[in-house]
């Protein structure tokens, strides 16, 4: 079962959610999930996991805004009632907290200039939950710069969400990577397409 939600509070602050929360039983009594590389996500999860998001707007002036934006997270195995860091029951995370700023670039007031923690600009196929276009991580970068018939955006991005593990002289040490990050969104081939290019560049 999954659940997400959105809301506004009269005191501006912006609330975000994402809930989810499966069970799954094997011959020997212990949770499972069938192969999620083939059979997919989609109900087919044996834990719990929620990300809160809140985010408020700290200044708005002549078009000038700055905007606070931030998410803590929880994963559980769902094995006990309470769920606490007591025996690794749950993981509490930091997933984003990042600073946008809003009207500054005169050529283009709709451009975004943002700094720290972020999920940037993901991709996915949202029916079996699997992100094919994913850089998230702390960086900096500008967004939405108006150029033709769409916009541009580019970020520098530590990719700090999914170190990969590397072997290197019988030792294991994590692998992290910096993206450079470019793109163009808002390409319209034909009436009711809409089209994105870009490239990503990674720097272990």
């Amino acid at each position: 079962v999954a659940l997400v939600m959105t809301a506004t509070s009269a005191s501006a602050v912006n609330f975000n959610g994402y809930f989810r929360s499966g069970v799954g039983v094997s011959t020997d009594g212990k949770q499972q999930t069938a192969n999620k590389d083939k059979v997919g996500r989609l109900g087919n999860e044996d834990d719990t996991y929620g990300e809160i998001g809140l985010g408020q707007e700290l200044y708005n002036q002549d078009g000038q805004t700055f905007y606070v934006d931030s998410m803590v997270s929880m994963e559980s195995n769902g094995s006990n009632d309470g769920e606490t860091t007591k025996n690794d029951d749950a993981i509490f995370g930091l997933r984003q907290f990042n600073l946008q700023a809003k009207g500054f670039i005169t050529v283009s007031p709709d451009a975004v200039v943002w700094a720290g923690k972020r999920y940037y600009q993901r991709h996915d196929l949202h029916i079996i939950d699997t992100k094919y276009w994913n850089i998230s991580g702390s960086g900096v970068g500008v967004e939405n710069i108006k150029a033709g018939e769409g916009a541009v955006s580019v970020a520098w991005i530590r990719g700090d969400a999914e170190n990969l593990e590397a072997t290197l002289k019988d030792d294991k040490n994590d692998l992290n990577i910096n993206y450079l990050d470019l793109r163009y969104a808002g390409i319209k081939p034909w009436e009711g397409a809409w089209g994105e290019v870009g490239v990503s560049y990674a720097m272990p």
